[in-house]
């Protein structure tokens, strides 16, 4: 579907890309600590550590979302099920954060509503491929695990 309509193509490439972008900024933000945060909420990161957590954002939401755009620019039948990933991921990711940071901001309204958006993106195809991909992962445990 992505690849008949350019120009949507190019928007959810846009859009994937922004996100990416965007969470790569606030990986490094953490990461080199000129992203603000104060003792109580470092406390409540994983070890403690700013740097792991922007380790994290930019694997579990940067590197998703550059897959997406990367996709979509070319029109790769791939783009609906990653857009679906990454959406489920970033959806994800703030959803931890909330429960982990224990403090809300705007920021995460507006990401959910990206992550949101990204699984629009995949539609049903893309909801379709990853419910077929997850059934088949017990499957590949059990072949696994008969080696």
């Amino acid at each position: 579907m992505l690849d008949q309509i350019p120009r949507r193509r190019y928007g959810v490439a846009a859009f994937a890309g922004y996100v990416s972008v965007s969470a790569y900024f606030g990986a490094v933000g953490l990461i080199s600590g000129k992203l603000a945060i104060d003792a109580a909420m470092s406390a409540n990161l994983p070890l403690h550590s700013p740097v792991f957590a922007g380790l994290a954002l930019a694997a579990i939401v940067g590197l998703p979302s550059s897959a997406v755009a990367w996709l979509a620019a070319r029109g790769h039948p791939g783009t609906a099920p990653a857009a679906t990933v990454a959406g489920i991921l970033l959806v994800g990711w703030i959803a931890v954060e909330i429960v982990i940071v224990r403090e809300f901001s705007v920021l995460q309204v507006l990401y959910t509503a990206a992550g949101i958006g990204l699984i629009a993106v995949g539609g049903r195809s893309g909801w379709h491929s990853v419910s077929n991909a997850s059934a088949a992962l017990p499957v590949l445990r059990r072949a696994g695990q008969s080696r």
